[in-house]
């Protein structure tokens, strides 16, 4: 079942129909993050998932908050995601939780992960390796200083508004690069 994929379009094609036990969102771009979060929560109320328990993950991580979050029942809502928020570089102990917990999880929980973006040195560990066959891992775009200018007239085409290179230029430049700012800039 593991898929890997990179952008809003596939993500809501993948998780159209049914939203698969475990979701993986990473990104450096924090926006992009956000975003595709907001996507799954949203599609996850569609499919009667109406509860959501948040769970920040930090430096202290202990598993059996995670494995008292997925099992405990509800007395509002029979489905539930569990939003795993990482404010910290993924660890061993976090994975082989994840693990050892996917197998049991019932049909009426689904997990999703957001986090920062994912070295090379934690995708290429056993457990990410063993997550990823079973999970829908999405990694956000990096948008660069040099593709701005076009993100920015491609989200103001979406509002059905546009504007001039010098325009999109300076929003560039004022932005410096930074999504959330342009983002601001463009909703204004």
């Amino acid at each position: 079942m593991g898929q890997r994929i990179g952008t809003p379009h596939q993500l809501r094609h993948a998780i159209g129909q049914s939203l698969p036990p475990l979701l993986w969102i990473s990104g450096d771009e924090l926006l992009l993050v956000i975003e595709a979060a907001d996507l799954v929560r949203a599609q996850a109320r569609k499919q009667g998932f109406d509860e959501r328990e948040v769970v920040d993950i930090d430096a202290r991580f202990d598993r059996s908050h995670l494995i008292e979050a997925t099992q405990s029942t509800s007395l509002f809502a029979s489905r539930r995601l569990i939003d795993l928020r990482l404010n910290v570089k993924p660890t061993k102990e976090l994975g082989e939780a994840l693990r050892d917990l996917l197998p049991r999880l019932d049909d009426d929980t689904r997990i999703m992960v957001s986090s920062q973006h994912l070295e090379k040195a934690t995708t290429s560990t056993a457990w990410f390796e063993a997550l990823a066959r079973q999970m829908l891992w999405m990694e956000t775009p990096r948008i660069d200083v040099a593709s701005l200018g076009k993100w920015i007239a491609e989200r103001l085409a979406a509002q059905k508004q546009q504007a001039t290179p010098p325009v999109l230029a300076l929003i560039t430049e004022r932005t410096e690069g930074n999504l959330l700012a342009a983002h601001q800039a463009i909703q204004r």
